[in-house]
């Protein structure tokens, strides 16, 4: 019985567009808290995250975002690697995962397929 349930929930949640978050776990959700992580590191360098810019550190020069969660990132996506001090202040992240500014944006990547599986504004 618990079988068909999961299978009925991966099935509906695949025609939802949702299903990322039924096999894919990165061990940590994005939020406020990391956000603020990453800005306020970029702040004390002086400078804003890549990706954003002005006084306001808003996004640089578009308007939305070129990425979908849970879908692969396309070649029209701007990916930063994170420095490796500043990945030491975010939670630790499963195996197979990594921290990325994507789009002037915090997210979280699966690495083989580079899937965005989490993704949270810095502004």
């Amino acid at each position: 019985m618990l079988r068909m349930m999961m299978i009925g929930a991966a099935a509906g949640a695949l025609l939802l567009g949702t299903s990322h978050a039924l096999w894919l776990n990165p061990g940590v959700s994005l939020g406020a808290s990391e956000a603020r992580v990453v800005t306020d590191y970029y702040a004390e360098k002086g400078r804003c995250a890549p990706g954003r810019r002005g006084s306001d550190c808003s996004r640089s020069g578009r308007r939305g975002t070129n990425y979908a969660l849970g879908k692969v990132l396309s070649r029209k996506v701007v990916v930063r690697r994170l420095p490796g001090e500043l990945v030491e202040e975010l939670p630790k992240l499963n195996e197979g995962y990594e921290y990325a500014i994507v789009d002037g944006d915090l997210g979280i990547l699966e690495r083989r397929t580079q899937k965005l599986v989490d993704v949270v504004s810095l502004g």
